[in-house]
């Protein structure tokens, strides 16, 4: 009779579907015996190659706490002396233009733009480490655009002067509160005008708000006149309703060709390795905007055309969508 070894054989299988150890104890000399010893053996290998997996697996945990740890400690070891590197840059800024000496003023300048550009990378790696442990927070708050606008323009005004370039925003007219993450919305902003300066030399860079209605948010890209592409899809968002806030960095740098525009959002990627050598960079900030844009319900547009220019945009909803989860938690 081969109907009680096969209903053996199928539990078996069934209790190794779910994950448990199991064995066959079946003694025969015919194909039912043969079938059973493989099963045993393909058990066995089973069980090593979990117990394999799982050891792995414990070793990768251990691998990511490590370095989310060495992290850690890097950021806060290197930014204590780093700000006050900065500090100390700023007093000497600050002494150099009242003597008028305008040498002292230069060399005092170059240190701070060095030592905020290399805060900010330290920042950049901190906040990526942050992201793939899952350990990114958000924090709502109501925020004047204004003083958002005054702090934004305070970080980026010294880097203007690494490639002699002229920086405007744009401002609306009337001043908004906003509800959203006040940190991420300002670093995102940084760490465009910051990309557009590094590829701008002698050129002009602007910061253009606009409010708009939800409708056509959703349905146009941003028009940049200066600008023949339209507008990519970096971060999709479908606003349900109400105003919307825009945000365009438009420089007339060295732009991208249009193929190039999806790569330079993943994590230490540029457009191409020439622009690497040529301008540096960890290729972080871009990749720490588009996380940041879905994480708050933003929706991400680039427009980009070689020897012309680019412009990012975010449109942003002035209310925080609460019954909504982010993109990056969904």
């Amino acid at each position: 009779d081969i109907t009680e070894p096969i209903l053996k054989l199928n539990e078996a299988a069934q209790r190794i579907a779910k994950g448990k150890h199991t064995q066959v104890d079946i003694i025969r000399h015919d194909e039912i015996g043969q079938l059973s010893s493989a099963f045993n053996v393909m058990a066995e290998q089973i069980e090593n190659s979990i117990a394999d997996l799982k050891k792995a697996r414990d070793q990768a945990v251990e691998a990511s706490q490590t370095k989310s740890r060495f992290l850690a400690n890097m950021s806060h070891e290197l930014r204590t002396p780093l700000n006050a590197i900065i500090g100390y840059s700023e007093m000497l800024m600050d002494e150099a233009k009242g003597r008028e000496d305008q040498d002292s003023l230069e060399d005092a300048q170059n240190i701070h733009i060095a030592g905020v550009n290399l805060l900010g990378i330290i920042n950049d790696i901190l906040n990526i480490s942050k992201l793939e442990a899952k350990k990114v927070e958000l924090f709502v708050e109501n925020f004047s655009l204004e003083d958002l606008l005054l702090e934004v323009k305070a970080s980026v005004n010294s880097l203007t002067i690494t490639n002699n370039n002229q920086f405007e925003i744009s401002a609306l007219k009337n001043n908004l509160t906003l509800n959203t993450d006040r940190a991420k919305i300002r670093q995102i902003l940084i760490n465009l005008l910051s990309n557009a300066m590094k590829f701008t030399k002698n050129g002009h860079i602007n910061l253009v708000l606009d409010l708009i209605d939800a409708e056509d948010a959703n349905k146009n890209s941003y028009r940049v006149p200066y600008l023949k592409n339209d507008s990519q899809i970096i971060v999709p968002h479908e606003f349900k309703g109400g105003k919307v806030l825009v945000f365009s960095v438009q420089d007339n740098g060295i732009g991208m060709k249009q193929e190039q525009c999806q790569r330079i959002f993943e994590e230490f990627t540029q457009a191409d390795n020439t622009i690497t050598r040529s301008y540096g960079g960890t290729g972080l900030g871009l990749a720490l905007v588009r996380h940041f844009s879905a994480m708050i319900f933003c929706r991400l547009e680039l427009a980009s055309e070689p020897d012309r220019g680019s412009a990012f945009t975010i449109k942003m909803p002035l209310e925080w969508p609460a019954k909504e989860a982010p993109a990056d938690q969904q």
